[in-house]
């Protein structure tokens, strides 16, 4: 009976690992052709192996697999350390080698070209000229450190931290900053982001104004679309009198 109740697991947490492994192969094809998909998933799968143990004479190690579920569980549900000491150490290990496998993918762009190849997707998905990226933050609820006060409290009476995210016309992410306080607006997250420095350095090399038709002479600047949450500058358009 425990032996068939373990294969049922194993198959529930293969499945759980596949829809990630696919994910991240879906999202490289889409960008550099489907001839590259061996070679990501073996890239996948060699980074990951580092979360592989080894059985002992006394139990058998608790496969990539499943730890994996695991930490996706964990993270899905926010649950506690407390509900399982083992999480404790197996959910920093696989997040960091999740971070470390989606690190060639979360990037920003470093040329013209791609910021230009982003701006032809969202003038063909979304009809909006001129649009590099979009950019915004999300609440992400916790449970605030001890002493912490309303450091962590946001506007919607809960506690959390925020995700402030960057990304393209497909919605992949192209730079995060994960961890600011509650408290804090969208806006005031951003002007302390490694992101705000670049763009007001101008060295990111997005691509310069340019005439947006023939035969208007009116140059129009590539921007990163925004909500009213953000001001108004030469390089975010921002949503303005609810339009």
């Amino acid at each position: 009976m425990c032996m068939m109740a373990d294969r049922g697991f194993k198959r529930r947490a293969w499945r759980a690992w596949q829809p990630f492994q696919c994910l991240c192969v879906q999202r490289y094809a889409v960008r550099n052709g489907r001839r590259h998909n061996k070679k990501l998933h073996k890239n996948v799968d060699r980074r990951f192996l580092l979360l592989e143990k080894i059985d002992t004479r006394f139990r058998e190690a608790i496969t990539v697999t499943e730890r994996l579920t695991i930490t996706l569980r964990f993270l899905a549900t926010g649950d506690s350390y407390t509900s399982c000491s083992t999480i404790s150490r197996i959910a920093p290990e696989v997040c960091d080698a999740i971070s470390e496998v989606l690190k060639d993918w979360v990037k920003i762009p470093t040329s013209e070209k791609e910021w230009l190849e982003i701006a032809e997707e969202f003038q063909e998905k979304w009809v909006f000229p001129y649009a590099i990226a979009a950019m915004d933050g999300k609440y992400v609820m916790i449970q605030a450190p001890g002493n912490s006060g309303t450091e962590y409290h946001n506007y919607k009476h809960f506690s959390s931290i925020v995700l402030f995210a960057l990304v393209d016309a497909d919605y992949c992410f192209k730079y995060v900053n994960i961890g600011s306080q509650g408290k804090l607006s969208d806006w005031g997250i951003f002007k302390h982001t490694s992101l705000y420095k670049r763009l007001e350095e101008k060295s990111m090399k997005i691509p310069q104004p340019s005439i947006l038709q023939i035969p208007y002479t009116l140059k129009f600047p590539y921007v990163i679309l925004a909500d009213k949450a953000f001001a108004l500058n030469e390089y975010t358009k921002s949503q303005r009198g609810g339009l």
